[in-house]
């Protein structure tokens, strides 16, 4: 690799770099990735997962996370390499914070000049609402959350608890979901609200454009999720988990 050449990981986190620790069988390889607020463990990396993480620093690649976690969840990862990252792309792709994991100004600027970003704020509370009732009408337990980051509305996190997950209720959350202005990603019992502004696809492209990436950079995009897919599709190699939303989309090829 010439000297003039850099190495870019664009990675998604949860189910990708590491997985919580209900869905985590752990073992003695098992690495702690991530602890909430109290500092009790969230997340752990299997063997596997550490072995990729360590391969791709070894080429002195810049990680940068693209994950749905908000900026506070987001500073809860203890990976290295993630979180010692000159930027990091946060709530859905709605924010990209720089090294101090402050907002990216001139990525704030963007978003005001491309979107009307008061109407947005205001669908949001509004559909926040909406869902609450919906979801009471149908007696359903899911928790629904509008999500604030910086001062910012950037998208509806939406929880199916464990014991109603069944694939009627799912398919009837889905369609419901599927009538609203705004983009809908789904994995499991998963939902979350995307306004247009909240894209992986948009702001890793925006980073790319940035960082005048040049036809010597290599670009590795990591996801789980298929609506991880739209921001990997432009990078140079894609990797996915074996047990990937993605891998069981395409088990029949």
């Amino acid at each position: 690799m010439t000297q003039s050449s850099r190495v870019f990981v664009f990675t998604d986190l949860d189910d990708s770099l590491f997985s919580s620790k209900r869905k985590h069988t752990k073992t003695s390889d098992s690495q702690v990735t991530s602890v909430n607020k109290r500092g009790e463990i969230e997340s752990y990396a299997t063997l596997q997962q550490q072995k990729l993480v360590q391969m791709l620093a070894a080429l002195n690649a810049s990680f940068i996370a693209v994950t749905g976690r908000r900026s506070s969840s987001y500073k809860h990862c203890i990976i290295d390499q993630v979180t010692n990252s000159d930027y990091a792309i946060v709530s859905h792709g709605a924010l990209i914070l720089n090294e101090q994991s402050a907002l990216l100004p001139c990525w704030i600027k963007y978003l005001n000049n491309t979107y009307d970003m008061k109407y947005w704020q205001e669908k949001l509370t509004r559909t926040h609402c909406q869902l609450l009732d919906y979801f009471s009408a149908i007696n359903c337990e899911a928790r629904v959350r509008l999500i604030i980051d910086h001062d910012i509305c950037t998208y509806i996190c939406i929880k199916i608890p464990a014991h109603e997950l069944q694939e009627t209720l799912l398919l009837k959350i889905n369609a419901y979901l599927q009538q609203l202005d705004f983009s809908i990603h789904g994995n499991a019992g998963n939902f979350a609200v995307l306004p247009p502004y909240a894209s992986k696809e948009l702001a890793v492209n925006y980073l790319v454009k940035k960082l005048n990436i040049s036809d010597k950079d290599v670009l590795f995009g990591i996801g789980d999720s298929v609506s991880d897919l739209p921001f990997i599709r432009n990078l140079d190699f894609a990797i996915f988990p074996k047990s990937s939303q993605i891998m069981k989309a395409i088990s029949h090829v």
